[in-house]
């Protein structure tokens, strides 16, 4: 193959010098893009962090406040703190899932139950049920379903309840046991 250069040597340097001095400003612009993104990320930072460091501040002094104010040491405090622990502990140890029992028991409702009222007492432990059966057959299913409910003890129905074939007003009261609850959710039935 035949290559031809037709070009003066005098332009053949002036064109390598240019060529080189494009390179240079692309490898500087690349350069000075990347110091500007590093720059612009450590002022981001810096704003960041001192703003922490400010509330982190307000927050100590609030504290040596609290403490010259009330003249408690920090030992006081966290006594404090530790008390109102227990009381959120003892507040979560005595919740109850009501959205489970709830839920529960709408399950064991067939499509021809339609419940009216659902009543718990949890300090008594008790609760009471009203509703609607369209049958005697769907009311007997109904409490046949909710004796199978552990949570639910010593169930009452009023014989009242029986008196009729259909569409039949019912009532069910008895003792809550929540221990109990546990098992339902995690066995989902």
């Amino acid at each position: 193959m035949i290559v031809l250069n037709l070009l003066p040597p005098d332009k053949k340097i002036l064109l390598a010098s240019e060529h080189n001095l494009l390179q240079i400003k692309r490898a500087a612009m690349i350069f000075l893009g990347c110091g500007l993104l590093v720059v612009g990320l450590a002022l981001s930072c810096r704003i960041l962090l001192s703003g922490e460091l400010k509330k982190l501040d307000e927050e100590i002094n609030q504290i040596k406040q609290l403490s010259e104010n009330t003249g408690n040491t920090a030992g006081d405090l966290i006594k404090r703190i530790a008390l109102k622990s227990n009381v959120i502990a003892e507040a979560q140890k005595n919740f109850i899932p009501w959205s489970s029992v709830l839920s529960l028991i709408g399950q064991s409702a067939g499509q021809n139950i339609q419940l009216k009222t659902c009543s718990f007492d949890a300090e008594k432990k008790t609760f009471q049920i009203q509703g609607q059966a369209k049958t005697r057959n769907d009311l007997l299913n109904f409490k046949t379903s909710l004796e199978k409910l552990t949570f639910l003890e010593n169930l009452n129905a009023p014989i009242t309840n029986l008196i009729q074939k259909e569409d039949i007003s019912f009532q069910f009261s008895g003792t809550l046991n929540p221990e109990n609850i546990a098992k339902h959710e995690n066995t989902g039935s």
